[in-house]
């Protein structure tokens, strides 16, 4: 089940541009990893973008295989087109939805800090207290 980010609105406004520079090519996805990183909706984008990222490369590693390999990498090139598409315009619209088949991927690099999640925290929990001696 994908995390829940609750992002407020002037998070979004301020990071959707960057959002959808994640998506494009490795420098894109550094750009936005290097300049986003105090903004948790550019974070969300780059973690989805990494996932996509691994994908691609994995089909490269599965290219070299004759015949399968090129037919497996042809199928999978279009898929991750037409995700990279679909994160293009999440990101630029401000959008914060998974991407699909491999959305779940990108939760994994835990890259969004702060704030709440699916609305599990509450915002008035206290850390607990050291013990004193």
């Amino acid at each position: 089940m994908p995390k829940e980010y609750n992002f407020t609105p002037q998070e979004i406004e301020d990071g959707k541009g960057l959002a959808g520079v994640a998506y494009l090519t490795w420098v894109g996805l550094l750009i936005a990893a290097l300049v986003g990183k105090d903004n948790r909706f550019t974070m969300y984008h780059v973690q989805q973008s990494l996932a996509l990222m691994i994908g691609w490369l994995a089909l490269s590693v599965i290219a070299v295989i004759p015949i399968l390999g090129w037919i497996v990498m042809v199928v999978g090139w279009i898929i991750c087109l037409v995700l990279l598409i679909i994160g293009l315009l999440n990101g630029f619209r401000g959008d914060a939805k998974p991407l699909p088949i491999i959305g779940e991927l990108g939760f994994k690099f835990n890259l969004v800090k702060g704030g709440t999640t699916g609305g599990n925290t509450t915002g008035s929990e206290t850390p607990p207290t050291p013990p004193t001696e």
